[in-house]
């Protein structure tokens, strides 16, 4: 029974596997093989058509994958992918493995005994293809989840879910297995574990759905429950950040860039810079403070200061003139003022507010402020 492939948030390690993650609780069977297989490496890794291909040979894993456990397996392609088709997979022994072993044939899922996954990205069972993921070629990594309890089948791709392939599988006593049509075509288990169906699996994987990549990590676990986790559930955390692209404030060396890759230069002077708010307030306030102390700039109002000016010493003098007549000696007459003694100077001492003086005349009766007279000196002439 086929299954609507549906995104998941799973997400497994990076792509180079660690030698503590390659643990084999199953090996490829040596009885259960063609005759154009051969076996390397502890039965591990796969090397179908030696010489040349005539037709279609498989190989079938060392044990079933039995109820009511989590079955992990995964094998790498070490050499071009091509031909009629290389598939991956789950069958039982009743499927006639010998049918197509003088003709090129998708193998697995062409009856009702066996599930495949082809390098084309499709899926079949019972003859039936159905498109599921993308090609996969040399050096990607095909991996299987079977769950047995719920007779689940999903595919991995680079250790990245492609979504339920299968159900319906459950009661079946089913094998782990895999096909090759191309000549000199190479796999290796990378890895075959079994986990029991247990809530601390569950919860595990309900997490690793509910937090994408590694989130699990980025809880507050203790430092066992975390190494425990990372140790036994380790293809539910996502271990590909240790192969991000790592930013370096230093110039890369000449020719450091790889195929595909090009660096280059832009000259930043004509860019358009962004500041924040209280930066721009800081740098509008330093240019006001160097255009009050521009000597290029004329004071505001200065024509209104300088007949405030005079109007206010005229005011003085009237009243220092006893009825508006009378003679009074030089000293005692009060000092004319004129435009040109208006003297400005910015002082940087703090100074009280000087007193606002009313303008009569003006019907708007603007508030003027009168500046400081400057002093005048006297010299006596000698008789």
């Amino acid at each position: 029974m086929f299954a609507q492939p549906a995104a998941s948030n799973v997400t497994l390690a990076c792509e180079d596997t660690a030698p503590s993650t390659e643990r084999h609780d199953w090996t490829w069977d040596t009885t259960s093989m063609s005759q154009s297989v051969m076996l390397v490496q502890f039965n591990t890794q796969i090397i179908f058509h030696p010489t040349y291909s005539s037709g279609t040979a498989s190989v079938f894993g060392s044990i079933p994958l039995v109820s009511p456990y989590h079955h992990y397996w995964e094998v790498k392609m070490l050499s071009p992918v091509y031909g009629t088709d290389m598939m991956v997979g789950l069958a039982t022994k009743e499927i006639n493995t010998t049918s197509h072993t003088h003709s090129f044939a998708s193998l697995l899922g062409h009856d009702s005994h066996s599930w495949g996954f082809s390098y084309q990205g499709f899926v079949q069972h019972k003859g039936k293809k159905v498109v599921y993921g993308r090609r996969w070629g040399k050096g990607n990594t095909v991996g299987v989840h079977y769950d047995s309890w719920r007779g689940t089948l999903e595919f991995y791709l680079d250790r990245q879910p492609l979504g339920l392939a299968f159900s319906g599988l459950q009661g079946k006593e089913v094998f782990p297995i895999v096909s090759s049509t191309a000549a000199k075509s190479e796999m290796k288990l990378i890895t075959a574990q079994s986990f029991q169906n247990n809530l601390q699996f569950s919860c595990l994987k309900k997490l690793s759905d509910k937090l994408p990549g590694s989130g699990i990590l980025n809880l507050y676990l203790p430092p066992g429950l975390r190494s425990f986790i990372q140790n036994n559930y380790w293809f539910f955390i996502n271990l590909q950040t240790e192969k991000c692209l790592q930013i370096s404030s230093d110039s890369p060396p000449a020719g450091s860039a790889g195929p595909g890759l090009a660096c280059k230069f832009v000259d930043d002077r004509f860019l358009v810079k962004m500041a924040s708010p209280a930066k721009r307030k800081a740098i509008e306030d330093d240019s006001q403070s160097e255009d009050e102390d521009c000597f290029l700039l004329e004071p505001k109002n200065l024509r209104s200061k300088k007949l405030a000016l005079m109007r206010k010493c005229q005011a003085a003098g009237m009243k220092n003139s006893p009825g508006g007549g009378g003679l009074s000696s030089p000293l005692s007459q009060p000092t004319p003022c004129t435009s040109q003694d208006v003297h400005y100077k910015k002082d940087d001492s703090p100074a009280t507010a000087p007193t606002p003086v009313l303008d009569k005349d003006d019907p708007e009766e603007k508030v003027l402020f009168a500046t400081p007279q400057r002093k005048k000196r006297f010299t006596l002439r000698k008789k």
